[in-house]
């Protein structure tokens, strides 16, 4: 079972995400960084999906990162072009899904970061 910190403001977001990945692991929610950044110390979270919507991004990855450096991030950005999963990228996340997503695609992506992280 992994444990998956979900920041994302939107509740239907958090509704769809956690109806997929709770049957076999552990969601864990929060709306905004710093009682995101409160539960990274709290817990051993094994990756982090970060919504890039306009109260988080960018620099919530950042902030993210640095209260758990070794957090595999999966960002979920509504701009799929080249320019912005370079920036999602170059701020922390491993891996960027582009909405609309399948739920496959999310849990390989979250398979592929939580992967890399058990074989470093």
């Amino acid at each position: 079972m992994n444990i998956y910190l979900l920041v994302a403001d939107d509740a239907a977001l958090v509704h769809a995400i956690s109806a997929v990945l709770s049957d076999q692991d552990l969601v864990v929610t929060e709306r905004a960084i710093e009682p995101a950044a409160r539960r990274l110390l709290s817990m051993q979270i094994d990756a982090m999906v970060l919504d890039d919507s306009h109260g988080l991004g960018l620099d919530a990855i950042r902030a993210l990162r640095a209260a758990a450096p070794h957090t595999p991030v999966v960002a979920l950005s509504s701009r799929g072009d080249v320019v912005t999963h370079a920036a999602l990228t170059r701020a922390g996340a491993e891996s960027v899904v582009t909405k609309p997503f399948s739920c496959e695609s999310l849990t390989e992506a979250l398979k592929g970061v939580t992967t890399q992280r058990v074989q470093v």
